[in-house]
């Protein structure tokens, strides 16, 4: 199975971005049976979702689309949607300054992943012991402006794709993240 990645750099009050690290990782070790490719993305309204469309031309192929935010809360959470314009009450700026509305989205839809979230939630804490949950609000940040131009490209290619907000290394230490993670790459498409 061949997947692409992507995590976010550091951004403000996120010194160090969890997903930088385990992407680097997961690209040096990838889970078993799986081919993957990806990037560190900025955290920018605009050049994050550029940039995955750079990832995208550079590696067609690919059964998944994969990509990974830090959340301030104790768990994973798997994204089943993302907005096309996040609540107006949400307005952080990005590296560059931007809020969310200086950025026209990929699609005028709200658009939602085509994985069944609540099985492969079920099966993925199972196999790891950790955490995790199914969210419907992906944060309002570069996180769900990158979801949803995600998905766009991923219906374009008839792949799924999946965000996964991934809590800080306070909260669980990087080797159970990464073991979440090879959980979660097992269980993508394995039989029922």
């Amino acid at each position: 199975m061949r997947a692409l990645i992507s995590g976010f750099g550091s951004f403000e009050g996120v010194e160090e971005n969890p997903t930088e690290r385990l992407v680097t990782r997961l690209l040096a070790a990838p889970p078993a049976d799986w081919e993957l490719s990806g990037s560190v993305l900025p955290v920018s309204f605009a050049r994050a979702p550029s940039a995955w469309d750079a990832l995208l031309a550079r590696e067609a192929a690919a059964d998944v689309l994969v990509a990974l935010g830090v959340s301030g809360r104790d768990g994973f959470q798997l994204e089943a949607a993302a907005r096309a314009r996040p609540l107006p009450t949400r307005h952080r700026t990005d590296n560059d300054g931007q809020v969310v509305g200086a950025v026209e989205p990929s699609s005028p839809d709200d658009l939602t992943t085509d994985l069944d979230l609540a099985d492969l939630v079920a099966r993925v804490a199972t196999r790891s012991g950790q955490p995790v949950t199914v969210s419907s609000d992906a944060g309002a940040y570069v996180c769900e402006r990158t979801y949803h131009h995600l998905l766009v490209r991923a219906r374009e290619r008839s792949v799924p794709a999946l965000f996964v907000h991934v809590p800080t290394f306070e909260r669980i230490a990087l080797p159970d993240q990464l073991s979440f993670l090879h959980a979660l790459f097992a269980e993508l498409f394995a039989p029922r």
